[in-house]
């Protein structure tokens, strides 16, 4: 951000402005568009129907929610369709280790082959397993049949699209955490994800931000029949 000629600039816009020079750039966000395009297509030439459905690709974290930032990883998930409607937890968990890791392989050596990705690395150590992969300039993290964090994307995802202060709020945050060392689950501290939730009950707890229901299928209803939220305050005072 070029702070050089900042004359007869109001704070408000000084603040708006550095947030959203943070903001992933255009050509990332084509860029993960490309690559989830690209990995649909993958799937669909390499991986044959299972018995309980067809391989899907969804993306989940930083990147889909309205939080992101640039530089973000894409996180990504492949799953079996009807994981996501099992009565139990959908989850690695619930998919034995042994079979996630096979596909994580199969994966790995699918994706080898093909000249639009580049393997990076296979974690199959980590709680949840992932292949690291490189498209372009997108470091993308591979994990199978991870669901659980899909209904939690969605739901940032519906807050995120009720007002633009709320997902710049979130990004404010998650920028001065990380500059100020105190963000990183790794090193001992709050997650990304946790100071976004953090930055929600704070705005339902102060400026009256509605409190959708957790179950993702009622987020539309949510988004359509509920109140139009409005900040009444500018981003750097709710930032303040």
């Amino acid at each position: 951000l070029d702070w050089s000629d900042t004359r007869g600039v109001s704070v408000q816009d000084l603040f708006e402005r550095h947030v959203e020079s943070v903001l992933p750039t255009a050509e990332e966000r084509h860029l993960s568009t490309s690559c989830l395009a690209a990995l649909r297509t993958c799937l669909k030439d390499e991986l044959p129907l299972t018995q309980v459905g067809r391989w899907s690709v969804a993306p989940f974290g930083s990147v889909a929610n309205g939080f992101g930032t640039v530089g973000c990883d894409l996180d990504v998930v492949i799953y079996e369709e009807s994981t996501t409607s099992s009565s139990s937890s959908s989850s690695t968990s619930t998919t034995s280790r042994s079979s996630v890791r096979e596909m994580l392989l199969k994966l790995k050596d699918i994706f080898k082959a093909r000249p639009d990705f580049e393997f990076t690395e296979l974690i199959l150590a980590a709680r949840v397993p992932i292949l690291r992969l490189q498209y372009g300039k997108m470091e993308v993290d591979l994990s199978v049949n991870n669901t659980t964090p899909l209904k939690n994307t969605r739901l940032l995802k519906a807050y995120s699209e009720l007002h633009p202060s709320i997902g710049l709020l979130g990004v404010a945050v998650k920028v001065w955490a990380k500059e100020h060392g105190l963000c990183g689950a790794a090193s001992g501290n709050l997650s990304s994800y946790a100071f976004v939730i953090l930055v929600l009950y704070y705005l339902q707890a102060k400026w009256d931000l509605p409190s959708f229901p957790v179950e993702a299928a009622t987020f539309a209803a949510a988004l359509k029949k509920g109140p139009k939220w409005q900040p009444n305050a500018p981003l750097h005072i709710l930032f303040h």
